[in-house]
């Protein structure tokens, strides 16, 4: 899709992958169990953690051939990646950057049982922000990211939803987008699980495909 302002962001797959579009720049986190289209580009892959619902190693070596993306992960993943171009693979660390079209990757803390496991931050040109914070748990210092202009979209994949709902309370986000929980029941008590714990927190539960634009 062509995309003149704003962001946008759709679930993938059924649970991790996630694609955040900006005008200049198409990003995609944790591709597992999806196939990509033939034509789709590409810029930037990044891959939080080496568990097998978040990375598979040989569709991300594939989509790096046949795209040029960089790919932005852990130092562990990094060093286990055989990609077609390998100065087309960088770990980072918690704090390190990365400039992608219009966008920055930025790489944060995420406290999982992984090696190295990293959060992200997307920031575009003008200055709308995406927090993908992974299978993290909530931890104090994420507070720090509601300060200044704070962040717009929190794209919540995690292992809870208590879990999401307590991120959402400390960085206070414009609005908490994760993807749609079925059948219908589960859906709905994942939504009053949301909403109770974070109830000045605009939600969306996207489906499998369905684009969610920002603003």
């Amino acid at each position: 899709m062509q995309l003149n302002q704003g962001l946008a962001l759709a679930w993938v797959n059924s649970y991790s992958a996630v694609a955040v579009k900006t005008p200049g720049a198409t990003l995609l986190f944790d591709p597992v169990g999806m196939t990509v289209p033939e034509d789709a580009p590409v810029d930037l892959i990044a891959i939080s953690h080496e568990h097998s619902d978040h990375w598979d190693s040989n569709l991300v070596a594939g989509l790096q051939e046949r795209t040029g993306a960089m790919v932005a992960t852990t130092p562990f993943l990094a060093s286990q990646l055989k990609p077609a171009r390998h100065d087309r693979v960088r770990g980072m660390q918690p704090g390190d950057e990365l400039a992608v079209g219009d966008a920055r990757l930025t790489a944060l803390r995420c406290d999982h049982a992984a090696h190295e496991a990293l959060a992200f931050l997307v920031r575009t040109s003008d200055q709308l922000t995406v927090y993908l914070p992974g299978d993290t748990i909530p931890f104090p210092d994420m507070a720090q990211l509601a300060e200044g202009p704070g962040i717009n979209v929190l794209a919540w994949m995690g292992t809870t939803l208590e879990d999401g709902a307590r991120i959402a309370q400390l960085v206070r986000p414009k609005v908490l987008v994760t993807y749609a929980i079925t059948p219908r029941a589960a859906g709905e008590r994942a939504r009053s699980i949301l909403t109770r714990l974070a109830p000045d927190v605009p939600f969306h539960a996207l489906p499998h495909h369905r684009v969610f634009l920002y603003p």
